[in-house]
């Protein structure tokens, strides 16, 4: 029937290549003090990752990012792929003069899959080493990994409302880590997806998304993120 067919699509478990994340990672005494300054909302802490926004003098929305919290004083900030060059800009325009913290965009260095579904742990831990369980791998956690040759940064954070982890891998090295993971996928059902089908599934399950959603025109709180953009005190 058309209901049950319905049913099994939420059963599935899907692979989308998700390269155009952009990627800035940023460091240097005082980078935490900096990010508190920029950023609405408390930062994660050290081996965690938190969505957060930076705000214009009126409250209104400029960039989304998810903060990633490498080292006390390291972290990387990934943000919408359309909005590479607009987020250098605004970065770099408020950076200290001093030379104090360092800016680096490796948006080019780095691609992404999203691998997600009810099964996407089963997929992943056959393909790793690292325990992907919830008490060593919790909910918006990063570590790093490997696959095959590489390592990457997995992030256990989904856009789509279902488990999964976005793979940030060196870009030579995410044709064979797809392979790895469609490979073994295969007896799971694993179906590659697109932008279309991401943006269905964040709009049911209430995600925004930047430019779409969330623009200058509208503070935190206009739209909908109390929870997440508690403004520092």
């Amino acid at each position: 029937s058309r209901s049950s067919a319905a049913s099994d699509v939420y059963k599935r478990q899907g692979i989308c290549d998700m390269g155009g994340f952009t990627k800035f990672f940023l460091e240097g005494q005082g980078a935490t003090d900096w990010l508190k300054k920029m950023t609405c909302g408390a930062l994660p802490s050290v081996g965690r990752v938190r969505l957060s926004y930076m705000l214009n003098k009126s409250g209104g929305i400029v960039s989304e990012f998810t903060i990633t919290r490498l080292e006390e004083e390291r972290y990387i900030l990934i943000g919408a792929g359309g909005a590479e060059w607009h987020d250098k800009d605004w970065l770099e325009a408020h950076l200290p003069s001093d030379g104090s913290l360092t800016l680096k965009n490796e948006t080019a260095r780095y691609g992404t899959l999203v691998v997600t579904g009810p099964k996407a742990r089963d997929i992943l831990s056959q393909v790793t080493a690292t325990d992907l369980g919830n008490e060593n791998f919790p909910w918006m956690t990063h570590q790093e990994i490997e696959i095959g040759m590489a390592k990457m940064l997995a992030l256990r954070v989904s856009y789509v409302g279902e488990l999964g982890w976005e793979l940030h891998i060196p870009m030579e090295f995410i044709g064979g880590v797809y392979e790895i993971i469609c490979e073994v996928g295969e007896k799971h059902d694993l179906k590659d997806f697109g932008q279309f089908a991401l943006d269905c599934m964040r709009l049911e399950k209430g995600y925004r998304g930047w430019q779409v959603d969330l623009t200058k025109e509208f503070t935190p709180l206009m739209a909908g993120l109390d929870r997440l953009s508690l403004i520092h005190i």
